[in-house]
């Protein structure tokens, strides 16, 4: 959500549960684009939370998401295989510390994924404190206002659409799926 000064929230909980002690969850719940590889496969942790924030910071910075598909097979084998690109061109004004930061928050593998504390301690988030920095913080960097455009109108899939994929996920096995 961008509020009325564009600041950006998240929102979007509804659907959330709290994890305690590193407790392993398996209840499929979300949206698909936004799952991790885990998630899908029913087995997953706060770890699957950082990929979803991986694929948040490929949509701010490019107004587009980095899984999608014809259909809702293709977007969960590229989510399995975390089959993404920075190939739009919104990507050439992004930093390679930014697309280094996405490219270790999604990876399919959870154990080899950035833990938050991992995430906030990148050179990416570092460089907005540094004076000295390329960017000279964090006010000089900015965001196209095709990008502001594709966000402030971004939708993501019609309810339907969510409904559909989240109803396979739910009931389909990891073969179907």
């Amino acid at each position: 959500m961008i509020t009325e000064n564009e600041t950006v929230r998240l929102i979007d909980f509804g659907l959330s549960k709290a994890s305690k002690n590193g407790k392993t969850l398996s209840t499929v719940a979300g949206t698909p684009y936004y799952m991790a590889p885990e998630v899908l496969e029913g087995s997953y942790s706060k770890q699957a939370d950082i990929w979803s924030l991986g694929v948040l910071l490929y949509t701010l910075v490019s107004g587009y998401l980095p899984f999608q598909g014809a259909n809702a097979a293709e977007v969960f084998r590229k989510i399995k295989e975390a089959d993404y690109h920075f190939e739009h061109a919104e990507f050439k004004a992004v930093s390679d510390e930014c697309k280094d930061l996405i490219g270790k928050l999604l990876v399919t593998n959870q154990k080899k994924r950035l833990t938050g504390q991992q995430a906030l301690n990148h050179p990416w988030f570092k460089m907005f404190n540094d004076p000295s920095s390329a960017t000279k913080g964090a006010q000089d960097i900015k965001i196209s206002n095709d990008v502001l455009e594709r966000l402030k109108s971004f939708k993501g899939v019609s309810t339907f659409k969510k409904a559909a994929m989240n109803l396979l996920v739910k009931t389909a096995n990891e073969k179907e799926v």
